[in-house]
């Protein structure tokens, strides 16, 4: 069970005593976010029911889910395996289009690039479409 630790108590400006919520780790906050969003409770009897403040428990939430936001999607790269061509000379037509080469995007999507392709422009292409997110 996640339980905050005790609030510390200490003298305010006219000499009482206060209660100050102990401040807790990153870490923390991130474990108790996501026992939140499991639990199916409400923010206030979640916090409530950790002893927890609901305006941080708040605060946190929003502030990992922007940081999910700005992270892009990792991207993957998977193994490659060149083959040599086995269409013949029969499946080529005669401009030679098929001297070419193919990526096929996660989504599906296939982009053919001709062998002859400057390697700055490959760079470019395959840029523009991590940015994408393809």
């Amino acid at each position: 069970m996640l339980t905050a630790a005790p609030a510390r108590r200490c003298r305010g400006a006219g000499g009482q005593h206060m209660s100050k919520e102990t401040r807790h780790s990153r870490e923390f906050w991130n474990s108790a976010c996501e026992k939140f969003e499991k639990s199916g409770l409400t923010r206030d009897s979640f916090a409530r029911s950790h002893g927890l403040s609901t305006s941080s428990l708040r605060w946190w939430i929003a502030a990992f889910k922007r940081e999910r936001q700005s992270t892009p999607a990792t991207t993957r790269f998977l193994p490659v395996e060149v083959a040599p061509d086995s269409s013949g000379p029969e499946a080529r037509d005669p401009a030679g289009s098929n001297d070419a080469f193919e990526i096929v995007l996660v989504s599906g999507t296939t982009v053919r690039v001709p062998a002859a392709a400057e390697s700055a422009r490959l760079k470019d292409l395959l840029r523009a479409v991590v940015e994408a997110g393809c």
